[in-house]
């Protein structure tokens, strides 16, 4: 039996998510807040686990979706409130490193830890605290298992990068480059609920000069890869093969 019984999928877009929760055949959750949000939740059964699905949501302002480090905190914390799951995985897509073995389109399990590569702190006993250092689940050993390549990844607020934030995403040693699961992570560190993320690969940032470009080319063949990595990675956990915590 799964150490994990309710288990919170968190994604950022719809456009990420829709192929999954048409695949494991999700439906509308019951939920409530204290406050006006606009995250948007649905909910299944696997293998005899609960799983629950949180979207960000749309800005009600410009209508587009709620992406970013402070939504995803945001929609996680209040997640994890309403559900108290036993794991929370973030899915979804992310820019990479060749030069770290990455390929558009591959998927990659989490480390141990998430950082941010645009919270620059230059005072004494910030900057560490600016970066994050977010603690992870270590799925290693389970991503072995499943034939997954697993990589370090860093959060920032920007689709595109400067010089700086390569510095820093150097420095962090990471493989993946995208905008939530650091918030997220930070959220279940204060929560104290398990947490791994699972990201495709949309374009190459060692590779490309428009992460845009390359992003909106190579989405559909990222959130394919996408959809069945992470029920693969779903059905081995509802079987009992990631260790509980």
């Amino acid at each position: 039996m799964s150490a994990y019984q309710t288990i919170l999928l968190v994604a950022a877009m719809e456009q990420e998510s829709r192929p999954l929760k048409e695949s494991l055949g999700f439906r509308p959750a019951a939920t409530s807040s204290r406050f006006a949000v606009p995250f948007s939740r649905f909910e299944t059964d696997l293998g005899g686990a609960r799983l629950i699905m949180s979207l960000n949501g749309k800005d009600r302002r410009y209508g587009n979706e709620n992406v970013g480090l402070e939504m995803a905190a945001l929609n996680t914390y209040d997640a994890i409130h309403a559900y108290s799951p036993d794991l929370v995985i973030n899915f979804g897509t992310a820019g990479a490193f060749k030069d770290k073995g990455a390929e558009v389109g591959r998927v990659f399990l989490s480390k141990d830890r998430f950082f941010f590569h645009d919270h620059r702190i230059p005072l004494s006993g910030y900057e560490d605290y600016g970066r994050g250092y977010l603690p992870g689940l270590d799925v290693e050993a389970f991503a072995q298992t499943l034939s997954l390549p697993t990589g370090i990844v860093s959060s920032g607020s920007s689709l595109d990068f400067t010089d700086r934030d390569l510095e820093e995403i150097h420095r962090n040693g990471a493989t993946l480059k995208e905008m939530e699961a650091a918030g997220i992570a930070w959220s279940c560190y204060l929560t104290g609920t398990p947490f791994f993320a699972i990201k495709s690969v949309t374009n190459l940032v060692d590779k490309t000069v428009s992460s845009a470009n390359e992003f909106e080319k190579n989405f559909s063949l990222a959130v394919e890869s996408l959809t069945s990595t992470t029920r693969t990675v779903l059905e081995a956990i509802v079987r009992g093969e990631l260790p509980g915590k």
